[in-house]
């Protein structure tokens, strides 16, 4: 919610702020968590369209944006995510479109997102 309307001579940064959110030629830099491979659950039959990955691991900045890039990078798509935080541990349930990039490249996912 806004209290006050934008300057006519301020639109301009606004617009190039919108148009730059969206450039993505950009890259930012997400430090990597620390997971554990014990902290992470796979279940590839988690129903008829979907696997699940539950991670149950100390809580920490970017750790869903490390593990969202990650999977991105392997065209993985995510259909839903429950992201918990209580009392400083992350409980994530992620539902992930079957595919095969997901099951052929498991291996390489989870060796970028674990210690």
């Amino acid at each position: 919610m806004f209290f006050k309307k934008a300057l006519d001579e301020e639109l301009y940064l606004i617009e190039e702020i919108i148009h730059e959110s969206f450039d993505m030629s950009k890259k930012i830099r997400i430090n990597k968590p620390i997971i554990k491979k014990d902290d992470i659950k796979i279940d590839f039959n988690h129903s008829e369209y979907l696997a699940s990955m539950k991670i149950n691991t100390k809580d920490q900045k970017g750790l869903f944006a490390y593990i969202a890039k990650v999977f991105d990078d392997f065209n993985i798509e995510v259909e839903s995510a429950k992201l918990i935080t209580s009392k400083g541990y992350a409980k994530d349930l992620i539902l992930i479109e079957k595919n095969d990039n997901f099951y052929k490249n498991i291996k390489k996912i989870l060796d970028l997102i674990c210690v």
